[in-house]
């Protein structure tokens, strides 16, 4: 069986028509830029426009080999969960860290609704 090809495009990636440049790492940083972007603004966080993927990324620049899931692993948190994503009120942490933080505020969070009935 022949598989047809799309018209007008080649299949695989196409680095000249990146916006980033045909760098992969920053590819790739960019892609979890927007991704991050992404889902802050569908849980209803609000991300500013003044943000860039440029702030972002001078974040990520010791620690971006370093990011993943695992508990040693670095993620990029908010200072103040409450506040807007800024460069100011974003942090590259491990995991654990942020977890154990995560842990604390759902913690008070029940206190608090449990202690103001």
């Amino acid at each position: 069986m022949q598989v047809k090809s799309r018209r007008g495009s080649k299949p695989g990636p196409r680095p000249q028509t990146w916006v980033t440049g045909p760098d992969p790492v920053v590819h790739e940083q960019y892609r979890a830029f927007i991704q991050q972007r992404n889902q802050a603004r569908f849980r209803g966080e609000g991300w500013t426009d003044e943000y860039s993927f440029e702030q972002w990324q001078s974040l990520w620049q010791s620690h971006w080999h370093q990011r993943g899931r695992k508990p040693e692993d670095y993620c990029m948190t908010r200072r103040d969960p409450a506040q807007p994503w800024t460069q100011e009120n974003s942090q590259v942490i491990p995991r654990s860290e942020h977890m154990t933080t995560q842990a604390r505020l759902a913690a008070n969070a029940r206190w608090s609704k449990k202690n103001n009935k």
